[in-house]
């Protein structure tokens, strides 16, 4: 059994389709979540976790042919920790294999726009 997580956070660098050694098309790319606090009527930025996800075949074109760096998007798939040594001693990500990957439409985004900055839902 794997653990699933639902990602929801801006990509942090325009996707672009690969071929593997094994012939199998992917992508990877970095999304970022920046936790938000509301303080009376203004709205701060806390900490931003980054999350390194893959997407394959079929999808990873997807990904690549319409979304950029900036985009909202919402991206299920299966997670994991990978660590590895760097010069500066242990490093780790945290690795999502995308099942799915899709835009998140912003309330106040015109229609064919693409908003700088979304405010939260609630």
């Amino acid at each position: 059994m794997r653990a699933t997580a639902i990602i929801e956070g801006r990509i942090a660098q325009d996707p672009e389709v690969k071929i593997s050694k094994a012939g199998t098309t992917y992508t990877r790319f970095s999304v970022a979540v920046t936790e938000r606090r509301r303080d009376g009527d203004t709205w701060s930025d806390g900490d931003t976790t980054w999350f390194r996800v893959t997407a394959w075949k079929s999808l990873a074109e997807t990904v690549a042919d319409t979304m950029r760096k900036g985009d909202l998007v919402v991206v299920v798939g299966g997670v994991k920790m990978e660590t590895w040594e760097g010069d500066n001693g242990a490093r780790s990500d945290i690795v999502v294999s995308a099942d799915s990957v899709g835009l998140v439409r912003a309330k106040n985004a015109s229609s064919g726009g693409r908003p700088d900055r979304e405010e939260p839902p609630f």
